[in-house]
């Protein structure tokens, strides 16, 4: 058994571009995953692991964020550190860029675990985050 999440599925192997539909993004990859290499996807698990914007509570309250529109309204005050992969996916920064003209101070591409030592240590204002990281509740 390998385990392997539906949008990497879709998108990485797969090779087609993101949508935001995950019913459709699991239902094509079963289908071809079937056709293409004769494996058996199985039934999906009940979590969710997806990505998010991170911010440190004091950063929420000073600005009031609560929603991806409300970080629109202040991205240019903020620096963003976030992995490389989310720098440059259109499923993640490049897409909301697009969707919510998000326009951040500055980005920095750094590395799984020291994103969140630099949001800690206030060298950064947001972060990346997969929302199923045990990390979040410590920041």
């Amino acid at each position: 058994m390998y385990v392997e999440y539906s949008g990497t599925a879709y998108g990485d192997v797969l090779k087609h571009e993101p949508i935001s539909d995950i019913k459709k993004v699991y239902e094509t990859a079963k289908k071809e995953y079937k056709e293409k290499y004769n494996i058996d996807v199985l039934t999906q698990f009940s979590f969710n692991n997806t990505y998010a914007i991170g911010v440190r509570a004091d950063t929420a309250e000073t600005y009031k964020l609560k929603t991806i529109s409300d970080l629109q309204k202040v991205s240019g005050d903020l620096v963003l550190s976030a992995t490389l992969e989310f720098l440059n996916r259109e499923d993640d920064l490049l897409g909301l860029e697009k969707l919510y003209n998000l326009k951040f101070k500055k980005t920095l591409g750094v590395d799984g675990g020291p994103r969140y030592i630099a949001l800690m240590n206030n060298e950064s204002d947001a972060v990346d985050v997969f929302t199923t990281d045990g990390l979040i509740k410590k920041v």
